[in-house]
């Protein structure tokens, strides 16, 4: 905590209204030195216990980031106000795959040149990526449906079966990982 104070400025303060663009550019600064450590230790927690990347993603990762989307959709949807909640969670997904991915790869493409050439190909270590790919759009039908089924209301009804379906697509997710079909593995 100290070192955030120490290197962001507080624009709360009148003076230092107009450093908000440098108080920005350092909080994204912050944001990115921890996601690195995040996803550094969650890789080497999974390596000593034998976990696969993939599984550490959809579970220790995917907890960390989504966390605090929660609370904030919890914060908003207690002020009456369940569609923003709704909205924030499905917005912040959609910008974690439509920028979130595609901007440190456009930034390594402008930094080394076009992926393809020599060995510069960023490897997904997941073959049946697709499998949990098709798995987690089905979740999203099955969201939809049951939040249409119960008139685009949301009460603990709606909320008891989104948990189940979670579950459910961490168990698929864990099941095509280890592929317990492959003799090879």
């Amino acid at each position: 905590a100290f070192a955030f104070w120490l290197t962001t400025p507080d624009c709360s303060e009148e003076n230092r209204r107009s450093w908000f663009g440098v108080t920005f550019v350092v909080s994204i600064a912050w944001i990115t030195c921890i996601s690195y450590v995040m996803v550094w230790m969650a890789i080497e927690a999974g390596w000593t216990f034998g976990i696969p990347d993939p599984i550490m993603g959809v579970t220790v990762l995917a907890a960390g980031t989504s966390i605090p989307d929660a609370l904030s959709s919890l914060f908003v949807a207690r002020q009456g106000l369940g569609d923003m909640a709704l909205s924030s969670s499905i917005g912040s997904n959609i910008f974690d795959v439509g920028f979130g991915l595609p901007i440190p790869w456009l930034l390594y493409i402008a930094l080394k040149g076009p992926l393809g050439h020599g060995n510069d190909f960023v490897v997904i270590n997941s073959p049946t990526l697709w499998m949990s790919v098709l798995a987690l759009l089905g979740m999203v039908l099955l969201t939809v449906k049951l939040i249409d089924h119960w008139q685009w209301t949301l009460d603990p009804w709606v909320g008891i079966p989104m948990f189940i379906f979670y579950f459910i697509f961490i168990a698929i997710a864990i099941v095509f990982e280890y592929e317990p079909w492959n003799n090879d593995a």
